[in-house]
């Protein structure tokens, strides 16, 4: 067969031609997956890079400091306006959770200043993930393997996207539990039991993070936070009705947001 001209041009492309081996790659782990992000984040970004910036240091120093006081196994992996925690252990998953919220709603609380708060919400998962650093194990992938501190930024897996779609049921300040972690939970090694048990699936939709622990003065502080968030959540909503323009924030979002908020915290008193 003759040679077209286009056939020379065609086998230079072959050297920008990306190169992947997937072979070797072993099969995904099953982990807890927690989605959690700034809502609103980009009207925020509309009206006020200085805003965002601060809501986003914020976030992610919460994150950080959560993961110096958790001793369990995480990973976390920073994306622009949220983070996605992993786990294999739902309560070092749980506590990690836990440890964020509390202290971002500890923030809402203690700002004064309703165009600075900002609320948080996310959801939790379970199932299959890889990683980046799973991607990097066959050595034909030297590009990925030479560049670690990109693809250890890479996750994947349907636990991923269910817990990224699961978040906007959530309530403001709230955690909403997929229902992939509401029927599954793995079995784990107790090395107080000296055997191998099967941690229970999360029993609820709206997960209750200042229910988390039973610590007493702890437990304490929770349950007083929670009831000075609601009290604030509500007269931060009625503001953003008498500014919903200047803000981006649609006068039926608002109503929506405040309705599941209000379903989330009825407990709380």
């Amino acid at each position: 067969m003759a040679r077209r001209p286009e056939d020379e041009v065609l086998e230079n492309l072959k050297k920008i031609r990306p190169y992947f081996n997937y072979g070797d790659n072993p099969p995904p782990s099953s982990k807890y997956v927690a989605w959690i992000d700034i809502m609103g984040s980009k009207s925020f970004m509309m009206r006020s890079t200085e805003m965002i910036s601060i809501a986003l240091g914020k976030i992610h120093t919460a994150s950080l400091r959560a993961k110096e006081m958790n001793h369990g196994n995480i990973s976390m992996i920073p994306i622009i306006d949220g983070i996605y925690i992993t786990a294999e252990h739902q309560n070092n998953l749980l506590y990690q959770v836990y440890l964020i919220i509390k202290a971002l709603a500890a923030e809402f609380v203690l700002c004064k200043d309703q165009h600075s708060r900002f609320i948080i919400r996310g959801a939790i998962s379970y199932g299959p993930v890889t990683d980046g650093a799973v991607m990097c194990r066959n050595e034909e992938n030297r590009v990925l393997i030479n560049h670690h501190e990109y693809t250890n930024n890479i996750l994947l897996g349907p636990a991923i996207s269910q817990a990224n779609e699961a978040e906007r049921l959530a309530s403001p300040f709230g955690i909403w539990v997929h229902e992939s972690a509401r029927h599954f939970s793995p079995s784990y090694y107790s090395k107080e039991k000296g055997k191998h048990v099967v941690s229970k699936p999360l029993q609820f939709t709206h997960w209750p993070w200042w229910t988390y622990t039973n610590k007493p003065e702890i437990k304490s502080e929770d349950v007083l936070l929670a009831r000075e968030l609601k009290k604030e959540m509500l007269s931060y909503y009625e503001w953003c009705e008498t500014h919903s323009s200047g803000i981006l924030y649609d006068t039926s979002r608002i109503k929506h947001h405040r309705d599941i908020f209000l379903e989330y915290f009825a407990d709380v008193t």
